[in-house]
């Protein structure tokens, strides 16, 4: 019994990451390799809770400079997906609420074709275009102006395996 319920628990815990303590009272050497599993377990959730206190101040860290940057900035994935970006980034493209991590560079092209920053375009050529495959990923400047005569400058940085980090800068 006591072996079976050993198994059990490290059984769920390897299923499901749940910790839990493996009762037993015995003195004898299963006793105490009993005991050592629980005090294992015990040194494993502290340092659990210390990793994930790290870093939830670590993230809280991060989203705070993010959003006081005087830059915009964002990041998508080689999905052409947005994995982040900050709220200068949503103000210099008057992006609406309905813009979410998630998006895609295919919704951003849209919607700035839309805004007329391309000028007066085929908006689906257009949006086919600047997401073809030759244009992905590749490390550039530019600059684009809305048409309230506002001029963003464009840093885009490839990340290999991965995809890009772009600034954006009202100058």
């Amino acid at each position: 019994r006591p072996l079976k319920r050993l198994r059990a628990s490290i059984d769920k815990i390897t299923r499901e990451g749940i910790r839990e303590t493996v009762q037993w009272d015995s003195q004898d050497e299963l006793g105490q390799l009993v005991r050592a599993f629980n005090e294992l377990q015990a040194q494993q959730s502290a340092q659990a809770v210390e990793e994930e206190k790290r870093l939830k101040f670590q993230t809280e860290i991060m989203e705070i400079t993010l959003e006081h940057m005087d830059q915009g900035i964002s990041m998508i994935d080689s999905n052409q997906v947005f994995t982040a970006f900050n709220r200068k980034f949503a103000e210099l493209f008057q992006l609406p609420g309905s813009f979410k991590v998630g998006a895609t560079m295919k919704d951003f092209i849209r919607h700035n074709a839309k805004a007329g920053m391309y000028g007066n375009v085929d908006i689906e050529e257009t949006v086919e275009r600047l997401t073809s495959s030759d244009r992905q990923f590749k490390t550039r400047q530019l600059e684009r102006t809305r048409s309230d005569g506002t001029v963003i400058e464009i840093r885009i940085n490839s990340v290999e395996n991965w995809g890009q980090v772009s600034t954006y800068t009202d100058i």
